[in-house]
């Protein structure tokens, strides 16, 4: 049945794609996957944890652009901005900029999205915004940040984070169509793309041939980008593999090493890995749940679980086992790994050390049928989640919960629909769950340790602390952390190092493998992919929602049609 069910989709897209393929022409549409998984509903860039590709990035624009692969921050929308002192940073924006509707995007625009958290309950950034003693705009084109508490890590990342917004289209929307608004029939932002139409498994972009960006670094290709939802990463790799329905994919494909050289599939990586490391990929643990809230418990789980085993069967050495810590192997954040507490303080693949941890925690098979009841008694049967689809997460999950169950854990992989799964993380209802959000390479680590303790909003983990973590004197160290400028290289190793030896005495959610910057093109359309060996189009191949800020956008400059 359920091959007839993949079988049924399966042909399904492809009539679909080709239908849409007579009415686009081929040579000017780029066919992308791996960032849609439901039917469109959510254009709003004032909620990036459920907009959809594109939207941040490709329609609304960000100050600045961040290649993790280089880890530099590059003008954007800005054309400079810097600290002249401790409290006070001026931007200038670039000339000539506009919005697709022909309006000018001017200083006011910028004061105005980075103080409607002032007027407006429930945006993301409130967090920052409580940080400014004032946000000026002195001329058209410069904007003056008055800090009355500086926090320098936070402001580097939200400098290209923070899509900056038409004051003219936005002023006069409501709050709740600010915050909890689809913003489909009013999705109109300064970017090289606009929103063009949407189906059932897709949205279509059209190229902003007006875009103020065309002079300073020159017009996209493609003239639509079609970004096309795909229940299952089985499907995708059929369509990678036929060709002409796709050219562009963020989606693990199993197999890739033996077939991509006998069907043309394009890698970053020629040989293993394959994949650049895009974010790490945690078990989170629900920490309110009981045994789950015992931390002997959780570093019992860690040493149970073997990362090296996920990664030669599943993955097949497409990607690379994690660090203790989780973080990247990228120069922005390796720089702040502390060998010592990291060796002191880690866990690695030991099962017998894992058991003699339950001991400790007074866990003991009680009833004689092969699985550890809690100290008091109680029964301890656990499930660990991840969306159904996600293959390689789901068979990941199936080897963790073989591990858990060898040391005496009764765990039960489940693989609900990626919204109940989100539904779950963030309202609390899971006990594990495998997740990367927001773990991806940034310029600095502080947002790695913000999304794993950031506070609650109205009780839900909306985008992050899926673990549910109330740690008043964890907080306190992040935001020390985040008090650090970015050029006290020195300062900020002894702030995350405090950070780092409270995470591992902890352990509320522990780092298993780098989840792959998932990257696989053919070539029947389109040349100069990104690649290891390009001397001229070196960017980080990320087309996933809230990245094309960080590769995607010079892509889309740098290919070219075969």
């Amino acid at each position: 049945m359920k091959k007839l069910v993949v079988l049924t989709v399966v042909i399904m897209l492809l009539f679909s794609v080709a239908a849409f393929g007579a009415r686009f022409d081929r040579k000017e549409t780029m066919y992308i996957t791996g960032g849609l998984w439901g039917p469109p509903s959510n254009f709003n860039p004032l909620a990036p944890w459920s907009a959809h590709p594109g939207v941040i990035g490709g329609i609304y624009e960000t100050l600045y652009f961040y290649d993790p692969i280089t880890d530099s921050l590059s003008p954007w929308l800005a054309e400079s901005g810097g600290w002249t002192d401790d409290d006070t940073y001026k931007l200038v924006l670039r000339d000539n900029l506009t919005w697709a509707d022909g309006t000018p995007l001017t200083s006011e625009d910028v004061v105005y999205t980075f103080t409607l958290p002032g007027s407006v309950d429930g945006i993301h950034y409130v967090g920052l915004y409580e940080k400014f003693e004032s946000v000026k705009a002195v001329d058209e084109k410069t904007v003056i940040f008055d800090f009355s508490d500086p926090v320098y890590q936070e402001w580097g990342y939200q400098l290209y984070q923070i899509p900056i917004l038409p004051k003219h289209a936005w002023e006069n929307k409501t709050p709740e169509e600010m915050t909890l608004g689809a913003n489909i029939d009013t999705c109109m932002g300064s970017g090289e793309y606009m929103l063009e139409d949407t189906a059932q498994d897709r949205i279509i972009y059209i190229r902003n041939d007006n875009w103020w960006g065309n002079e300073v670094f020159g017009q996209p290709k493609p003239k639509r980008i079609v970004c096309l939802g795909v229940p299952s990463n089985n499907v995708i790799l059929g369509m990678m593999m036929k060709g002409e329905e796709l050219d562009f994919a963020n989606s693990f494909l199993p197999g890739i090493p033996a077939i991509k050289n006998a069907y043309g599939i394009h890698t970053f990586y020629d040989g293993e890995p394959y994949m650049l490391s895009a974010n790490t990929a945690f078990v989170y643990i629900n920490t309110t749940r009981p045994g789950l809230d015992d931390p002997k418990v959780r570093r019992g789980m860690a040493f149970a679980i073997d990362p090296i085993r996920i990664v030669e069967r599943v993955f097949e050495n497409m990607v690379l086992p994690s660090n203790t810590l989780g973080f990247l192997p990228i120069d922005g954040w390796m720089k702040y790994y502390n060998e010592d507490i990291a060796n002191e303080k880690g866990f690695y693949y030991d099962p017998e050390m894992a058991k003699k941890l339950f001991k400790e925690a007074g866990m003991k098979d009680v009833n004689g049928d092969g699985f550890l009841e809690l100290a008091d008694g109680s029964e301890f049967k656990i499930e660990i989640i991840c969306p159904y689809g996600w293959t390689d997460w789901m068979e990941s999950e199936r080897i963790i919960a073989e591990d858990l169950r060898a040391v005496g854990i009764n765990c039960e992989p489940k693989f609900p629909e990626y919204n109940k799964y989100f539904d779950d993380i963030t309202s609390g209802a899971f006990d594990l769950a495998v997740n990367n959000t927001n773990t991806k390479g940034t310029s600095t680590p502080w947002t790695l340790y913000y999304q794993i303790y950031q506070d609650l909003i109205n009780g839900r983990a909306n985008n992050g602390n899926y673990c549910r973590v109330e740690d008043p004197a964890i907080k306190e160290l992040i935001d020390e952390f985040n008090r650090v400028p970015l050029d006290d290289e020195d300062k900020a190793m002894e702030a995350v190092s405090k950070i780092e030896a409270k995470f591992l005495d902890t352990l509320p959610a522990i780092p298993l493998w780098y989840n792959g910057m998932w990257f696989e093109a053919n070539t029947q359309i389109w040349t100069n992919w990104p690649s290891a060996d390009s001397d001229n189009n070196l960017y980080y191949p990320s087309g996933w929602a809230g990245e094309w800020q960080q590769g995607f956008l010079k892509i889309l400059i740098n290919v070219d049609l075969k």
